[in-house]
């Protein structure tokens, strides 16, 4: 079984756009929610407009509850700091 953590980044495949968020298939009973303020490529663009069905997405898991697992585009975008 796939654990899920917070600041795991994970690719999966769109399976469900809507204006307000994107959906994603995890696997394992496991379903990723992108809302559209976390969707950011570039600064301030926040819209869900420029993806579709079946586009592979990165993103930085937030939090996972009962195999609901939040997820954000735009921190995954950030560079880690160096140690």
């Amino acid at each position: 079984m796939q654990i899920i953590k917070p600041l795991m980044t994970l690719e999966s495949r769109i399976s469900k756009v809507t204006p307000d968020k994107l959906t994603v298939d995890l696997g394992n009973d496991f379903t990723g929610i992108i809302s559209k303020n976390d969707v950011a490529l570039k600064s301030g663009d926040k819209n869900t407009a420029g993806f579709k069905i079946g586009d592979t997405v990165r993103a930085v898991v937030i939090s996972e509850k009962n195999g609901i697992v939040k997820m954000s585009i735009t921190i995954s975008q950030i560079p880690l700091l160096p140690d």
